[in-house]
C-alpha cells in the first residue's frame, strides 16, 4: 500500500536500500524518505517540499506529523544551526544513548577506552597459545559484538 502511494507520488526506490525512496529531478528540489515498519522520515532542504508530501501522503494515509527528527532508528539526529549570514543548519548523528545502554547491559559502562594500534601488513593468525573458550562464551562475544555494528 504505501509503496504504491509513493510511486504515484512519483517517487522510485534507491538502488541501495528498498526501505529509501527519492524524487530527484534537475527541475525540482530533491526529496528523500526512509521507512521503517510504520515510520516514515522525510528529508529535502526545503520545508515546502516536505509539508506538499505530507499533504499527497494524507489522501491515502492518516499520519502524526512530530515535527523535526530528534532520534530514528536509537540515532540521535543533532540540529546545529549555521552561524554564517547564509543560514541553514548541519547534521550530526550519535548512537551515544544506545553505547551507553549497551555497556550497562553487559556491566562495563565503567570502562576506560584505550588505543588499539593495530599494523595492516601483519597477517592475523591464529595464537597457538591461547586455549579455546566455552561455548557460552563465544556466544556472548558474539552477541555483543553483534550488537555494537
Amino acid at each position: 500500500l504505501l509503496y504504491n502511494a509513493l510511486l504515484a507520488i512519483g517517487f522510485t526506490k534507491t538502488h541501495a536500500d528498498h526501505s529509501a525512496s527519492e524524487i530527484v529531478d534537475k527541475n525540482t528540489i530533491p526529496i528523500f524518505i526512509i521507512v521503517y515498519v510504520d515510520d516514515i522520515l522525510a528529508l529535502s532542504p526545503s520545508n515546502k517540499v516536505i509539508k506538499a508530501f505530507e499533504n499527497q501522503l494524507t489522501k491515502h494515509f492518516v499520519l502524526t506529523d512530530k515535527g523535526p527528527v530528534k532520534e530514528y532508528l536509537a540515532i540521535e539526529i543533532i540540529r546545529q544551526e549555521s552561524s554564517d549570514k547564509k543560514g541553514g543548519f548541519s547534521i550530526a548523528l550519535s548512537q551515544r544513548k544506545f553505547i551507553n545502554a549497551l555497556l550497562s547491559q553487559y556491566g562495563i559502562q565503567n570502562c576506560k577506552p584505550v588505543s588499539t594500534p593495530f599494523n595492516e601488513k601483519e597477517p592475523l593468525l591464529p595464537n597457538p597459545d591461547i586455549k579455546p573458550t566455552s561455548p557460552e562464551a563465544y556466544k556472548l562475544y558474539q552477541e555483543q559484538v553483534g550488537k555494537a555494528i
